[in-house]
């Protein structure tokens, strides 16, 4: 197998479960991967959709409740979203039945640390197989990175099918941070998570 540093640090049973992860991801870990191996194609993105939130989030993890996810906009993992901390996603092709996606999400409370990096395991139609995210909750498949990453390709999937194909494919991905300049408090947008999302399902309209 091909293991990232990362993967090298775990121990005992975090270890093993990775291991086996990476076994179904072709052996190679996906924070290993190069640029060159992976791709932001949206064509080779898998159809998430809710359905296949909800089967993750709720069923396989029980990470959040049926209730919760009904009342999605209030969700850590949909904040992170709306507020820009996910990264345009790369993936890799593994196959006929698998796509290897790899997320950059940024800390909520430190824009100067490290980038966090969710990866997942998922299946052309959408359905999550396996999931992993660098954080400290990460080992146990699933935290609101995880989420936030559903939720994103969730976005792009459902603006790629419903666009025209004359359409730039930049304009199917959320925005997203790139850096953080401090200003005077009267400058800063404290806009509510409903009406940021209103301008990401119009940002690049016109």
């Amino acid at each position: 197998m091909r293991l990232s540093e990362y993967a090298q640090c775990l121990s005992g049973f975090d270890r093993d479960r990775y291991f086996t992860k990476v076994r179904r991801c072709g052996g190679v870990d996906p924070l290993a991967l190069r640029d060159d191996e992976l791709t932001d194609d949206v064509w080779k993105f898998p159809s998430v959709d809710r359905a296949d939130i909800s089967d993750y989030l709720i069923h396989s993890t029980s990470f959040i409740t049926r209730d919760q996810l009904k009342s999605y906009k209030s969700l850590e993992s949909h904040n992170y979203l709306t507020s820009g901390f996910v990264h345009p996603p790369k993936v890799k092709v593994i196959g006929h039945s698998n796509v290897v996606i790899v997320i950059k999400v940024r800390h909520s409370q430190s824009f100067r640390e490290k980038l966090l990096t969710a990866w997942q395991l998922q299946k052309p139609d959408g359905e999550v197989v396996y999931a992993h995210c660098t954080c400290m909750a990460g080992c146990g498949e699933v935290c609101s990175h995880v989420g936030a990453a559903l939720f994103y390709l969730e976005a792009v999937v459902t603006r790629r099918d419903n666009r025209s194909c004359t359409d730039g494919e930049n304009a199917w991905l959320p925005p997203h941070l790139v850096s953080l300049d401090c200003r005077p408090i009267a400058q800063m947008d404290i806009a509510s998570s409903a009406m940021k999302k209103r301008r990401s399902n119009h940002f690049s309209i016109g």
